[in-house]
């Protein structure tokens, strides 16, 4: 697809900037389906951060099949929030992006939503999941000038190759949609609680990331003033991954942006270099 093969360039430079990028793809517990486009929905993300977004290469913390210890290495735990991004940020300079591709389903005993670790079971979620308020509680901890989080996974407990949670009717499967505790905080995410994260199987990626990363190109850019804002990411995103979903599948598929959007700027093209949509 073009947006692998020609990810534009900008004059963007983040020297500050700390990124997370997780794709996980390959589960080894056999009951657990794999994504099959995550490991590509995270390099060409990693791409776009270096490349159209300014990011330092070595400021990337990247991981394909993230599992539970890498996890809590890199954003911390409940007791301690202090891991490798916390350390990587310079304190009250440093934006930082977090993009995840995987697997997320709900506890379904507590209804929590959780990141699905590559070697977890979901079945005891709560002993080897992530759990998505944590992940946002300790994001607010760290001393960061804003936080943007990039979400390809649903917490319906159903992806497209099957149930995440074995044994279980998804008709009883439910989670609240995760509230931040971020106050700096903006979060893009693939879908309501409910609902199935589509595959965008002709272009090999994540329905929702291929959007995204199109929108990063330009296609966002309502107004044409070379910038795309929050605000116009999410238009966009909430016009085509619908229909697209909708036309594809027969499903809804409604993407969420939360947290504070207003005036916030995700990518800058100069004059000379325009956008390509």
């Amino acid at each position: 697809p073009v947006i692998d093969a020609q990810v534009p360039r900008t004059a963007m430079d983040r020297p500050d900037d700390i990124a997370v990028v997780l794709g996980n793809r390959n589960y080894e517990n056999p009951d657990v389906p794999n994504v099959d486009y995550a490991a590509r929905d995270a390099r060409t993300t990693k791409k776009y951060l270096v490349r159209t977004l300014g990011f330092q290469e070595e400021n990337v913390i990247y991981v394909e099949n993230a599992d539970a210890a890498a996890m809590k290495r890199i954003f911390g735990t409940t007791s301690d929030p202090r891991g490798q991004l916390y350390d990587w940020v310079k304190p009250g300079d440093s934006d930082v992006f977090v993009y995840y591709s995987g697997h997320g389903a709900p506890n379904p005993e507590t209804e929590t939503p959780y990141l699905v670790p590559v070697n977890s079971n979901p079945n005891y979620l709560s002993q080897n999941g992530y759990p998505v308020d944590q992940l946002y509680e300790n994001l607010s901890q760290v001393p960061a000038e804003s936080v943007t989080v990039v979400m390809e996974a649903c917490f319906s407990g159903v992806s497209e190759e099957g149930a995440v949670v074995q044994d279980i009717s998804p008709a009883v499967l439910s989670v609240e949609n995760p509230v931040m505790a971020m106050e700096n905080g903006l979060a893009f995410t693939a879908g309501t609680s409910e609902q199935v994260s589509t595959w965008y199987n002709e272009k090999k990626h994540g329905l929702f990331t291929y959007y995204f990363l199109k929108g990063l190109r330009g296609a966002a850019d309502a107004n044409e003033d070379q910038a795309v804002t929050a605000e116009e990411m999410g238009s966009y995103l909430g016009e085509k991954v619908p229909y697209r979903a909708q036309r594809m599948h027969s499903r809804k598929q409604t993407p969420q942006v939360v947290g504070q959007v207003e005036g916030r700027v995700l990518v800058q093209y100069d004059e000379s270099v325009p956008s390509q949509n």
